[in-house]
């Protein structure tokens, strides 16, 4: 009995009979004005834990390549250094509870900064949080995207933007 409180009071709202595998996957296709494209994934699981974890496809990538080549990326949130490259192009985190909230960093490089960058995803995908957000520093100026209800973004200038996310619904397979 007591580990059943335990776990009601570490997962609120969720329940042991649905307490299936949880996973929320959000594919962001970048292209840029040469046509250089790439999708790059970002998502909620259960089975994520902080690092790569294979299982998941998360692996860490090479480094940075010069500026004038094509390249989009999450980059470690946190710093706090496992592996000698700290990129990847998967980042999933762990369910924890249904109103959590994640901030996923992302950079990204148009070849030879011909812009603009279009990032692309279904609303169907960020349906499954109850918030889901851009926030793209372009020159100083912030500007927020509700991925919810946009399907769509074009960057005119800047190298790396925030996705923040809020309560992933307790979607399981």
């Amino acid at each position: 009995m007591t580990l059943l409180l335990v776990a009601l009071t570490l997962f609120p709202g969720q329940s042991l009979a649905g307490s299936g595998h949880i996973n929320i996957s959000v594919p962001l296709h970048f292209a840029d004005a040469y046509g250089h494209a790439h999708t790059i994934v970002l998502g909620i699981d259960s089975r994520a834990t902080y690092g790569f974890d294979a299982e998941l496809e998360e692996m860490p990538v090479p480094p940075v390549p010069v500026s004038t080549v094509f390249d989009v990326r999450f980059l470690d949130p946190d710093g706090r250094k496992q592996y000698p490259y700290e990129t990847s192009y998967r980042d999933f985190r762990p369910y924890v509870y249904p109103s959590q909230r994640d901030t996923f960093h992302v950079r990204f490089q148009p070849a030879a900064s011909y812009y603009p960058m279009i990032i692309t995803w279904t609303r169907d995908a960020t349906r499954d949080f109850e918030q889901a957000t851009m926030v793209v520093d372009e020159g100083g100026t912030e500007r927020k995207i509700d991925m919810i209800s946009e399907h769509r973004a074009k960057l005119m200038s800047g190298s790396r933007l925030m996705i923040i996310t809020r309560g992933p619904r307790q979607k399981t397979e």
